[in-house]
């Protein structure tokens, strides 16, 4: 039975016993390590010195945990090389909801701050799924010096998530959410001016002559907080631009569609439902890129004519697979590359100069003039 001495802490040494087992005794990568139970009685040391030295373990790339299933040997040969730089983790949702603009824009910020320190990243998907992203930030936890999140959709509701990112807080580990926050968790965040971009988005159409203006948004919607300042700004700018008297049914100018909609026919429906509340020409703001060219591509199956009869304007722009939009579309660009830099700097603030009080940045976002949009005539000259 090997016995810890009394000269460096013993987590300390019991760390170094178990790096020589891990690289002289061959451990595989990727096999799975002594339980925690084993360990303690092998060294016989406490619970305590035990988590400290494994949490080191980790955090230098030596192990890694997963959730229910036990500790493995990591790729340490790898992660030497990362000895004596501070490691950032960037967890986030597929990058398939990032595509093109938004996910380019957003990775170069980040690097380009990251470059200028001596800092790696990690990156995690969480696949818009609260288990997988508790798990992910469970790991996380153990190895980064920081993190940077875009949360799932039904973060805001999940308590998986909540207890991960209070885990971060507890340990004292910096983190910042992109894109949209969490309500009930006060920490730092960088979005989108998401209530100005849409307020803008509807103005623009007011002004071309269009009476009637319709949202179109996911039905998870209440969610996200992006979301929600969107049809924030729907609603005050068709008052302000004098619109909600002119819809027929108010209650009826708000369409949602689920998130993950690829049905030709649910948009042909949503395009039905738009011309049910208005007149032609109408015109419809998008809350989201995909959603914008479905309703888009259904007017056109449909014999519309866009923009001459169909207005329509979107949030973001990305690429979907397997989908091109016809026409260049008119949509509230927001400024990735700017989130994703100064999230980055904020981060890296809060690791080197301490934890400070929560920053809560919102940039202004720029409406990008397509060919989506014409101007529309009022219901008395139609």
């Amino acid at each position: 039975m090997e016995k810890i001495k009394a000269q460096k802490s013993k987590s300390s040494q019991l760390k170094e016993i178990l790096i020589d087992r891990i690289i002289n005794e061959g451990y595989q990568i990727g096999s799975k390590f002594p339980s925690e139970v084993e360990l303690m009685r092998q060294y016989e040391v406490s619970n305590t010195t035990l988590y400290k030295a494994l949490t080191e373990l980790v955090h230098e790339g030596y192990i890694f945990r997963e959730k229910g299933k036990g500790t493995f040997v990591a790729n340490y040969r790898q992660a030497n090389t990362l000895k004596g730089k501070r490691i950032l983790g960037c967890l986030g949702m597929p990058a398939v909801v990032f595509g093109g603009y938004v996910f380019n824009e957003l990775c170069m910020g980040m690097q380009d701050a990251i470059r200028e320190n001596d800092y790696e990243m990690i990156f995690r998907m969480s696949h818009n799924n609260v288990e997988e992203e508790a798990q992910q930030l469970e790991q996380l936890v153990d190895i980064v010096d920081g993190l940077i999140m875009m949360p799932s959709t039904m973060a805001n509701a999940s308590d998986l998530t909540m207890a991960a990112l209070l885990k971060f807080q507890e340990r004292r580990i910096p983190f910042i959410l992109i894109d949209h926050y969490i309500k009930r968790l006060n920490c730092n965040y960088v979005v989108t001016d998401n209530f100005t971009g849409m307020y803008t988005a509807v103005g623009h159409l007011a002004k071309l002559g269009h009476k009637f203006i319709t949202l179109l948004a996911c039905d998870d919607w209440k969610y996200l907080t992006s979301a929600v300042d969107r049809k924030r700004g729907y609603e005050q700018a068709i008052k302000d631009f004098n619109i909600e008297g002119s819809l027929r049914n108010k209650a009826e100018a708000i369409i949602f569609l689920p998130r993950d909609i690829y049905s030709n026919a649910a948009y042909e429906h949503a395009v039905e439902r738009i011309l049910k509340v208005s007149d032609k020409p109408a015109a419809v703001a998008a809350t989201e890129y995909h959603l914008a060219i479905g309703v888009i591509e259904a007017a056109l199956r449909m014999g519309l004519k866009v923009p001459e009869e169909l207005s329509v304007t979107g949030f973001d722009k990305y690429q979907i697979p397997g989908h091109s939009p016809s026409i260049k579309i008119t949509t509230v660009i927001q400024p990735m590359y700017d989130i994703g830099r100064k999230a980055i700097n904020i981060l890296t603030d809060n690791i080197e100069n301490g934890i400070k009080a929560a920053e809560k940045v919102a940039f202004p976002s720029q409406l990008v003039i397509g060919e989506s949009c014409g101007a529309g005539l009022a219901a008395s000259q139609l």
